[in-house]
């Protein structure tokens, strides 16, 4: 018989062929980090101690969760963006002051009180020709520049549902007559929601970085145009007018 064909005994005993063990060693390896990885990531008790002592006071302010910024852990958590639904106009321009619209204010013009209720301070903007008198002559053919403006206040309880209520400090369009497509005012009267002196109401109170309770809210003062004391504040822009602290907002 010829050495080449003589058969060969080997034990397999406790032993695997160096590519199978190579195999499962490589099969192994990802297991062996992903399971040790975590215990590097735990925290000494006192650590936990150190860091549950500097937490985030969120006291009685409502959190959105949008990310983990006050969250330090959580358990079987899931995040779930819900969609908007379409609810309509919540301030409608349905008022003869309001013929060219209204828009929002700069700052956090829309509030809750604690009864509840919600307040929000808009500006009211309507057409008025007789308001271009002493602009330039250029101007004064534009109707982009014929419109007056002013602070419109509203309130509602379930956020949906707003009143425009009567406050009688200013005089503004009764009514209105069209011209074409251009609605001129006819009339003036206090009965509306206008004149509110405050622009740009901001609660700072909804950041949490507020330690006196007495300058929760900032907001900048109008100058009342019917006061000579204060013609000259009209001079600057609105940027400008003085701006105050306050506890809350007024009523």
């Amino acid at each position: 018989m010829e050495p080449s064909s003589m058969p060969v005994r080997t034990s397999t005993k406790n032993k695997l062929p160096m590519k199978k063990n190579s195999a499962r060693l490589g099969t192994l390896l990802p297991f062996i980090i992903i399971l040790f990885t975590p215990v590097s990531g735990l925290l000494p008790a006192e650590t936990v101690a150190l860091t549950a002592a500097k937490a985030i006071p969120v006291d009685e302010h409502w959190q959105l969760f949008l990310d983990n910024h006050v969250i330090a852990r959580s358990t079987g958590l899931s995040r779930v963006l819900h969609h908007p639904q379409p609810r309509g106009v919540v301030i409608p321009a349905d008022r003869p002051w309001e013929t060219a619209g209204v828009e929002t204010l700069y700052g956090t013009p829309v509030g809750r009180r604690e009864d509840g209720s919600f307040y929000a301070f808009y500006r009211a903007m309507w057409w008025d020709p007789g308001s271009v008198t002493n602009m330039p002559s250029g101007m004064k053919q534009d109707r982009a520049h014929q419109m007056r403006q002013s602070v419109g206040y509203a309130v509602s309880q379930d956020g949906l549902r707003w009143e425009k209520p009567t406050l009688g400090l200013v005089s503004a369009p009764a009514a209105v007559r069209f011209e074409g497509a251009f609605p001129r005012p006819v009339g003036e009267t206090k009965e509306n929601n206008l004149g509110v002196p405050i622009m740009d109401p901001t609660d700072l109170g909804l950041y949490g970085n507020v330690a006196d309770p007495k300058k929760r809210f900032l907001f900048r003062v109008i100058p009342d145009p019917n006061d000579p004391n204060q013609q000259s504040m009209f001079t600057v822009t609105g940027a400008q007018w003085p701006a105050y602290f306050s506890a809350e907002i007024p009523d």
